[in-house]
């Protein structure tokens, strides 16, 4: 059986679950992967120090835009590793549809903030270093969780495209005759599954789903995936004119509310990335 260590920031809150705790699962989508493998016989734990230790795996689960690179020279200490090749999941790093001030493009724009999530961990990780009396982790980081939409690049606020917390992208949405969608591909490894969602609205949120369909992935996002570094993670994309865009990369996805099974049925199949990792030969991820 296999050892696996768990590298998160000291603020962030992973639930742990070991045998006799009641098995429920909060948080993030790697506690419930956490828990089937250790009800396979793996061995895990957490540490929230860039610390190496002895592993067959080293998982980098830092639940932030970026990551440290104390964290990330560790990679040299294990066998395995997932996720050390993602050290920038900011809007600038992930899009491919960035707008400059002085760019042509006829449609419409969207405006969003350059931080994964709106900047809100950033923002609360800031919040909770002040409560202890610490220095701020990311000094001047600023929450946006609501996407700005333009009608041209002329409209938008010169301030916006002054402020280097913002990014200004081609706003290129999916659009079908019962509305707006959006495609989420949740994986590790080689084990996963894409949905594609259906809204009234242009920016889809949960709450505003009217109806999800499984859907196949596009070649394009596996070399997204690639790019960026992301082994384990949820991408979230649409198809503009039969063509992939990458809206967001998430490299700690978070673990929504949903029924009891198809809860520990993601988390097996997450696991079976996870084993089909240990498995394979020599090399990093």
């Amino acid at each position: 059986m296999a050892s696996i260590v768990v590298y998160t920031n000291p603020m962030d809150k992973l639930f742990i679950w070991r045998a006799g705790w009641p098995p429920v699962v909060h948080g993030y989508l790697l506690c419930g992967a956490l828990r089937a493998m250790a009800l396979r016989g793996h061995r895990y734990r957490v540490m929230k120090e860039p610390r190496p230790v002895r592993a067959d795996l080293a998982i980098m689960h830092t639940d932030s835009t970026f990551v440290d690179k104390e964290y990330l020279a560790l990679a040299d200490a294990f066998p395995r590793t997932i996720n050390f090749g993602a050290a920038d999941i900011s809007k600038r790093n992930v899009s491919r549809s960035l707008l400059a001030k002085d760019t042509s493009w006829p449609g419409q724009v969207i405006v969003k903030s350059d931080l994964n999530y709106g900047g809100l961990v950033e923002v609360r990780r800031n919040r909770e270093a002040q409560r202890r009396g610490l220095p701020e982790p990311y000094p001047g980081a600023k929450e946006k969780l609501v996407y700005d939409i333009y009608d041209n690049p002329q409209a938008v606020p010169p301030e916006v495209w002054d402020d280097p917390d913002l990014v200004v992208e081609k706003f290129m949405p999916e659009k079908g005759p019962d509305g707006y969608a959006m495609r989420t591909w949740l994986f590790l490894g080689d084990e996963g599954g894409c949905v594609r969602h259906v809204s009234a609205q242009p920016v889809i949120k949960s709450h505003g789903v009217i109806r999800s369909e499984r859907v196949d992935v596009p070649e394009e996002m596996y070399a997204e995936r690639e790019r960026l570094g992301v082994q384990y993670g949820k991408f979230d994309f649409v198809l503009n004119e039969g063509k992939p865009v990458l809206l967001d990369a998430n490299k700690t996805p978070g673990a929504p509310d949903m029924p009891r099974d198809m809860r520990h049925r993601i988390a097996n199949r997450l696991a079976n990335g996870m084993e089909s990792l240990l498995r394979a030969g020599g090399g990093k991820h």
